[in-house]
Order: structure tokens, then sequence, then C-alpha cells
């Protein structure tokens, strides 16, 4: 029995055809030129305490926000409660984007609901029954996915979901490399997941996750034999070493050297102008307060 090859080829190029016009839903693409984050990633933003790890990340979740482009972020922290001012008052500032606080202890259990329901939620939306849903079903896959309303066409565009966990490093959901989020993490194209991560120190962050990393935020005050560990246990392995030394002894305070495993773009974030602008607004609302009381007395 002859094959046909070429046919054979033919039936490849047009699944991967298919393949390239889902795009975001099941590959690592940008999400906006203005984004420092990409569709179905692994971000790790890794500095001392302080530095700006949440600033940085809250200022990508409001690009996020502005485009509407996810259905919700679980912001993941040991208790489940908010200790982070930074992220507490930012987040306020969201307009389309519902945020679930989660703790440790429930986590798992959380995303893996939220998985099985999305999962149904694309099969749904992509064979055109969601509408053959009675008014119970849709109240409750709109609640679980914190959806407010289901598109009025049929569509294959997939529910992309942000998770944030506050800081990683030793934490007991990452400690064994079987865990489920060390699992998880090979899977973020499959389930439409971008996670970002923040740590202060990166040999606690899990091999799974330095080696699943499409961008890597480094801000300063990192030794040579630190900054050397990093480089040689992430995916950023493929940049010039030299070039890379060189670019991070130019990072200042209030800035981050961004490299990207999937773009090979490397560059400082300088985020510098939104300290400066907190430091005066501090310092005018001191005044103001010492004039009022020179005033009263």
């Amino acid at each position: 029995m002859s094959l046909d090859l070429s046919e054979i080829d033919n039936e490849i190029i047009d699944a991967l055809d298919e393949k390239e016009e889902m795009g975001e839903n099941t590959q690592i693409t940008p999400i906006h030129k203005d984004i420092a984050i990409f569709y179905n990633s692994v971000n790790i933003s890794v500095g001392k305490q302080g530095s700006g790890k949440t600033l940085l990340f809250m200022r990508e979740l409001l690009k996020i926000d502005a485009l509407n482009v996810c259905h919700l972020l679980i912001y993941v922290t040991p208790s489940g409660s908010i200790d982070d001012d930074t992220f507490s008052f930012i987040s306020k500032k969201f307009k389309n984007l519902p945020v679930l606080t989660v703790s440790h202890d429930d986590i798992e259990e959380v995303v893996d609901g939220l998985i099985y329901y999305k999962t149904f939620y694309n099969e749904m939306m992509k064979n055109g029954k969601i509408n053959k849903l009675v008014p119970e079903q849709k109240k409750l896959l709109l609640e679980a996915l914190y959806l407010k309303s289901f598109p009025k066409e049929r569509t294959s565009k997939r529910l992309h979901t942000l998770i944030l966990f506050d800081d990683i490093a030793c934490s007991n959901l990452f400690k064994k490399d079987e865990s489920y989020f060390n699992k998880l993490v090979y899977r973020c194209r499959h389930i439409n997941c971008i996670f970002m991560y923040g740590v202060q120190k990166f040999k606690g962050v899990s091999m799974s996750v330095k080696s699943q990393a499409t961008s890597l935020f480094i801000y300063s005050g990192f030794n040579p034999h630190e900054i050397s560990y990093i480089y040689h246990n992430t995916t950023i392995k493929d940049f010039d070493y030299n070039n890379f030394k060189k670019l991070y002894k130019l990072v200042k305070k209030d800035q981050c050297l961004y490299c990207n495993s999937v773009s090979d773009e490397i560059k400082i974030i300088d985020m510098s102008h939104l300290r400066k602008n907190l430091s005066f607004n501090s310092v005018q609302s001191c005044s103001s307060s010492d004039s009022e009381l020179s005033e009263e007395f």
C-alpha cells in the first residue's frame, strides 16, 4: 500500500493553520505590545522586600483590566486575606476584572473546580450549546466563572484566568515535585491560566516553576553569585550571559531587568516615576497637615 505523503502533509498544514487561528487559546502569545505578561504564561518577579514586585504586577494587571481580556484574577495569600496595601488599593481601580482572594489551604480545590467549569464552558461555547442549558444551569455557570453574561454568538475564544501568588518561596504548595501546582504550570496552554509569582529568594522557587517561566522581572540588590544562579536555573539561559550581567548592573532602585524567553526581549523596566509621585504626594500631604496645625495653634 502506497502513501500519499503530500496529502498527509497538507492535512498537517491545515491542522496547524487551525491551531494558529486559535492563537491565544493554545499558545504563549502577547496580550498586547505594551503588556509584559503573555497569555498562557508563567511569570516570576524576584526582589527584596519593598522592591516593587507587587507594584509591577499590579501595573500589568491594570493594563489587562483595561482591555477586558481575562475573566478573573485569583489572588493567593497564606491566610486568604489581603495584607499587601499596594494590592489592596490598586485592585480597587479595576473596572472589569473580578478579584477572588484565596488561602493556601483552599487554592487547590478552588482552581480544580474552576478548571472543571472552564472546560465545560469552552465545550458549550465551541459547539453552540450554551443556550440549551436551563436557566438554573446558566446561573450556576456564570457564578462559578465570575461572568456577568455569556457571549451572544458562538465562539471558540476561551476564558483566561490570572493567578497571582503573593510569595511562594518555601511554600508547602510547591515543596514536592509532584504537588498540584508544580504539575499545573506545565499545562498553562491547556487550561488557559497566567501564573504570576512574587518571591524574595529565587532558590526557594521550585524547579518546575523556574523551568516554565516565560518572563522574569529581576530587581536590584542581588550579588553576582545570586544573579548567576538566577540566570543558570531558568529559561533565560539562552540569552548572552555577559550582556545579561552588563544590563543588570545598570538596574537601579525601582527598576527591574525584564527577560522574556518567548520573545527574546531583554530590557530594563523603570517604575521610579510612580514612586516619585507617591513620595511627592506624601510630602504634600504632610505639608498640608503641618499648615493646618499651625493655623490651629
